[in-house]
């Protein structure tokens, strides 16, 4: 083969290469957009059933309504994370003084469909100490004790 044929040939793998790199940065950018786009969606009725839970708790409706409204919260976070690839940057300004009692009491109540549905039964959180508080996001906070119940159903044995 000549020099000017393995050239060619050079040329050509490259130019495929190129093409392929491409085509591959167009799928990614067409599903990134369908990602926002479904995380646009669903931010609608989220937001729609949050404020009618927060309409029916004004109404005198029972604490249970906490759980659900803090699941409706972690729920538009993940859809803000989705939507921008990753945790969303500036949320320190979400740091507040949180007691932990409360918050274990809101991830245990809101993962009890669940624990139900697998068949697992949950132990009402009893917190034995002083009251705790930690400085946090709250929502985070949620999301890592949410996922640490739902591991414990799916993973764990009894209750």
């Amino acid at each position: 083969m000549s020099g000017a044929a393995l050239a060619l040939g050079g040329w050509m793998a490259a130019l495929l290469a190129v093409a392929a790199a491409i085509l591959a940065a167009r799928l990614l950018q067409a599903q990134r957009e369908a990602v926002v786009r479904a995380a646009h969606e669903l931010r609608g009725p989220l937001t729609a059933i949050g404020l009618g839970l927060e309409l029916s708790r004004r109404q005198g409706a029972p604490e249970s309504f906490r759980a659900l409204e803090l699941e409706l919260a972690r729920a538009r976070l993940a859809l803000e994370d989705l939507g921008s690839g990753g945790p969303v940057r500036g949320r320190l300004a979400a740091l507040e003084r949180i007691e932990l009692d409360g918050l274990i009491s809101d991830c245990v109540a809101a993962a009890r469909g669940l624990a139900a549905a697998a068949g697992v039964a949950l132990r009402d959180p009893r917190w034995s100490g002083p009251r705790a508080f930690v400085w946090g996001d709250r929502l985070r906070l949620a999301q890592a004790l949410g996922n640490l119940i739902a591991n414990a159903i799916e993973h764990g044995e009894g209750r």
